[in-house]
Order: C-alpha cells, then sequence, then structure tokens
C-alpha cells in the first residue's frame, strides 16, 4: 500500500496535518490478508506522529491493531511524540515498527492504524504510515504416505486441507455448487514416476484419494488445487506441461480408456511461490 496519513478533509493537504477542533477516531484497515498454511508472519511499516501530548499522558496519538476474523480486535502498538523532550505539541516523531506476529501464523485477518485526536491543542503533524510489508513463509507439501486430512465443504466456502500428522499442504477445494460433506484428501503413494497398466502414459509417484461423502456430491462441481514438491515432479522434464487425471477408482492402475473412460483429465501444473507478500 501507498502512504497513508490523517489531514482535515476540509483542506486535503498532501501531508498529514492535525485538526484540533474536534474529537475524532479515523481508521485505515487493509483488505484481508489471508495466511492460512502460513508461518512466520512478519508486519513492518513506517510512522511519523507529530501529536499532542503534556509531559505524562498522551491526547493524540496512532495505534496499530489487528482483526483475526472470528476473533475480537487486538491492540499491538500505540506511536506518539512522548519520548521527545517538552510538552504541547512537541516534535514529530519518526520509526519503523517490524514485528513477527505468531498470533497471525495460519490465519485470515486485517490490519487496521487508527488515528485518535482529541479537540484540545493541536500540532501541524498528525499520523502517517508508508511502506507496509507483510511477510510470511508458506507450510510445506505434504510428501508423506498415508498423511491425510478431513474438512466439512460447504457451497461456495473455500477450505485448506493441512494434514493432521505434520502440518504438510496437501490441497485447497472452493466455488463448490452443492455442499460435499465430509471432504478427506490422503497421500495414497508415494515414491517415482510409474506407467499405467492400461494406458501409454505414466504418472507421478506421489498419488492423491479424495472422498466425500455428500449426498450430492458425486454430481456437484467444485475446484481443486493440489500441492506437489518439485522433487515429486522431478522425474519431468517438463513439469508445466502436466496435467491432472482424475480417476473413478481406489486404484489408479485402474484407469482404463479401452472401452467407456473411467476417468477425465483436467487442469495443469502452475507454479507456487513458497514464500509470499
Amino acid at each position: 500500500m501507498g502512504k497513508a496519513y490523517v489531514v482535515p478533509s476540509v483542506f486535503k493537504t498532501e501531508e498529514p496535518t492535525n485538526n484540533g477542533s474536534a474529537n475524532s477516531s479515523i481508521h485505515v484497515i487493509s483488505k484481508p490478508l489471508d495466511a492460512r498454511g502460513m508461518t512466520n508472519v512478519n508486519v513492518s511499516f513506517d510512522w511519523s506522529a507529530g501529536v499532542e501530548n503534556d509531559g505524562t499522558a498522551l491526547l493524540d496519538l496512532g495505534e496499530f491493531i489487528y482483526l483475526r476474523y472470528g476473533v475480537c480486535y487486538e491492540s499491538v502498538a500505540q506511536f506518539s511524540n512522548a519520548a521527545l523532550s517538552g510538552i504541547g505539541t512537541g516534535l514529530r516523531a519518526n520509526g519503523t515498527f517490524n514485528m513477527e506476529m505468531p498470533k497471525l501464523d495460519g490465519n485470515t485477518f486485517s490490519l487496521i492504524w487508527r488515528w485518535y485526536n482529541d479537540a484540545l491543542v493541536q500540532g501541524l503533524f498528525s499520523f502517517a504510515i508508508d511502506n507496509v510489508f507483510v511477510t510470511g513463509l508458506s507450510a510445506p507439501v505434504e510428501i508423506n504416505r498415508s498423511h491425510a486430512d478431513s474438512e466439512s465443504v460447504t457451497i461456495g466456502n473455500q477450505v485448506y486441507d493441512i494434514s493432521d500428522q505434520d502440518g504438510g499442504v496437501i490441497g485447497i477445494i472452493e466455488n463448490a455448487d452443492e455442499d460435499l460433506g465430509c471432504v478427506a484428501l490422503k497421500v495414497k503413494e508415494t515414491g517415482g514416476s510409474k506407467v499405467f497398466s492400461n494406458l501409454a502414459a505414466s504418472h507421478s509417484g506421489k498419488v492423491l484419494e479424495i472422498t466425500m461423502d455428500g449426498a450430492v456430491s458425486t454430481s456437484a462441481s467444485y475446484d481443486i488445487t493440489l500441492y506437489f514438491s518439485e522433487e515429486e515432479l522431478s522425474d519431468y522434464i517438463q513439469p508445466n506441461t502436466l496435467q491432472i487425471l482424475k480417476i473413478n477408482s481406489t486404484n489408479i492402475d485402474a484407469a482404463d480408456g479401452k472401452s467407456k473412460p473411467n476417468y477425465v483429465i483436467t487442469g495443469g501444473v502452475l507454479e507456487e511461490n513458497t514464500a509470499r507478500k
């Protein structure tokens, strides 16, 4: 995001300007940030504050807050010129906030910056933030045989499947047009690439089993993203040309195209960064 700052709406100045004529509480709220499946979430930004203080109490201040969805707001830090010498409107203080925030790991959240101004003495500078960065590390791809996760998937929602055993990412299911019920994703096979018994083709050594118990899950439409590590696709010179083969069987070798095919080919391979900003 670009620089954000507080000014009286009448003046529309290009620099942060304080307004001592009225009490105010102004919030800048980020769009929802999705850190599900991520760890080591870190937030940093530059800030400037030129607020009023009487040497003992802050009368105006900037504040940084976050909101985890489904959880209450939580205040993280306040910003002012209180550390500078003198009282009254004081001087402008500048700094950089940089903090790892483990409570945001694996959550969807919004960041909030608040400016509180009382109706007393005003200074020439209010509150500004700039150079906001939010970083985190994606969870590793699940590569272990028999590791699995089960989640309830309803119409339209997005569900991450993170293995119960070690937190590895298996997949994402979203955009279902019917309730799918309890959906289980399991790593059925691992290892190097293998050749089909009844098809003139090979498949990755990693095979995923998907089961659903919803009443109409067999006819429902949905989008699914399945995660593979680079090593799991290293047998292929051009892994980005691979496609997803969905087989209506508990055994991948049951794929048979001689009569009526019991499989469909869909989707493709895309690169996914291990670190996201």
